[in-house]
């Protein structure tokens, strides 16, 4: 019995004990470990760069190398326990690997306890957990990447903090991006045809984003996230735009269109300068939450189309007459609506005895 239980156990936990058993590992010695096998070494500068399609994982087992791919494809065995990782990183800095088609592992690109390493131009497809994750790695770069195809996983999955996300492509995955990480920057991306878009964390960034298209939710701060801001994205054509559950969160210069709900709040924000377009539902409050829809009068709240179009502005200072009249059933109380999209940005001069009306944000 007893051997019976510890065959079991080796079975059960062989995918993690020989994960990395058969993968090249890369080294800083003369012939760069196994690059001599894969790729050609310069040991001047630490750069493996393949010289071919390669069928195993790689392992990068020394500080300050550079793994360049040169547009070939690091391919895993597929859906199996023992998929592994196409590249591991373990406790390693000053890594930059780049120009690699990594697929058909379950994890992609993997770091573990790892910090201020650069992922970048490489395309990661079909690995079956994560395309890139980072696991209690801290001040890494992860930037202008195309990371599709995994239905039931994560395209990047963010552990650790002051990592920055920004200028890749990520589509056709269960999640799109996923911090767990404090202080995450989440800049430049496309995030589309995911189920979840962009999944944040606390005291993070979320800017100048295109995130379009995802079937449950394009921009997601949950409950416990605190202090995190939203600006500059273009939120569009998801089943839910932009899901802010958390406190002391802000969100500003945003377009949030073509939703079926634009924006959902709960708890507390503060949500100014957003223009909501054409969305099923514009926004919806919970019970009892607290917002802020402006910072102060001159700044002014936000653009809705479905009231700002057609209300009255008696006094040609570019804001409606009346608060957003669905206070009732939305629980949205935005007392200071502009009457043209991005009115925020429009300077209007005139002589004293001059009135004019701003039609768009052109205007100077």
């Amino acid at each position: 019995m007893q051997k019976i239980l510890i065959l079991l156990l080796l079975i059960v936990f062989s995918g993690i004990v020989f994960s990395d058993a058969f993968a090249y590992t890369i080294t800083d010695d003369s012939t760069g470990g196994d690059c001599s096998t894969i790729g050609i070494w310069d040991s001047g500068s630490k750069t493996c760069t393949l010289s071919g399609d390669v069928d195993e994982g790689i392992v990068i087992g020394n500080n300050g190398i550079t793994l360049d791919g040169d547009g070939h494809t690091v391919t895993g065995p597929g859906t199996t326990n023992d998929a592994g990782y196409g590249i591991h990183l373990n406790v390693k800095t000053n890594i930059i690997i780049k120009n690699i088609i990594v697929k058909d592992f379950l994890y992609g690109i993997f770091l573990q306890n790892s910090v201020i390493n650069e992922i970048k131009d490489n395309t990661s497809l079909n690995n079956w957990s994560s395309q890139i994750r980072l696991e209690d790695s801290n001040d890494n770069i992860i930037s202008n990447n195309i990371l599709t195809g995994l239905e039931n996983g994560y395209g990047i999955l963010i552990g650790g903090t002051n990592n920055n996300v920004h200028d890749n492509t990520v589509t056709l995955n269960e999640v799109g991006i996923r911090s767990l990480g404090d202080d995450t920057a989440i800049s430049n991306n496309i995030v589309e045809n995911n189920k979840v878009g962009i999944d944040g964390t606390k005291n993070s960034l979320i800017e100048g984003n295109t995130v379009n298209s995802n079937s449950a939710v394009g921009i997601e701060l949950g409950w416990g996230i605190d202090g995190s801001t939203v600006n500059n994205n273009i939120i569009s054509n998801n089943e839910l735009g932009l899901n802010l559950f958390g406190t002391n969160l802000i969100a500003f210069d945003n377009e949030i269109s073509n939703n079926v709900l634009g924006l959902q709040l709960g708890h507390h924000a503060t949500v100014y300068h957003n223009n909501l377009i054409s969305n099923t539902v514009e926004a919806k409050m919970d019970q009892g939450s607290i917002a802020s829809f402006n910072t102060s009068i001159s700044d002014g709240g936000n653009y809705w189309s479905d009231y700002s179009p057609n209300c009255s502005d008696e006094n040609h200072d570019n804001f409606c007459d009346e608060s957003y009249p669905f206070k009732e059933t939305m629980r949205v109380d935005d007392e200071y609506i502009w009457t043209v999209q991005d009115g925020w940005l429009t300077t209007i001069t005139t002589p004293n005895d001059i009135t004019l009306d701003a039609t768009d944000s052109s205007g100077t």
